[in-house]
């Protein structure tokens, strides 16, 4: 990607993130977003406290958010990555999903994946 442009994670551009969890069901869990040299920015779910995920971090280099795995999965399609301004290099996104231990069988299982970002 260009020095100082955004790069936007959704199905239309072929590298959309998603996340699931077969066991969680109705329950919590958390994703767990970050980069070194950038920002990452969601849109949020509007909605009563409670019913929609949280969102925190949001605009900076780790964005955490808290809820049902199918309505933080739509929240996802709005991801962008901006880099440091006048950046260039590699950066990573990591996502890192926990399903707090809500379900299934051990406690809290988490899975994890790095997606590799070249700027410049």
């Amino acid at each position: 990607m260009a020095p100082d442009t955004s790069l936007a994670f959704n199905r239309a551009n072929g590298n959309a993130v998603e996340v699931g969890d077969l066991d969680a069901g109705f329950d919590d869990v958390r994703v767990s977003l970050a980069v070194t040299h950038g920002q990452l920015t969601v849109t949020p779910l509007a909605g009563p406290a409670g019913t929609v995920p949280t969102v925190t971090g949001n605009g900076t280099a780790t964005v955490e958010l808290v809820g049902r795995a199918d309505h933080i999965d739509y929240i996802l399609r709005s991801l962008v990555y901006a880099p440091s301004s006048g950046y260039t290099g590699a950066d990573a996104l990591t996502v890192l999903i926990d399903d707090l231990g809500h379900n299934g069988f051990d406690g809290a299982k988490t899975a994890s994946a790095v997606v590799d970002l070249l700027v410049g």
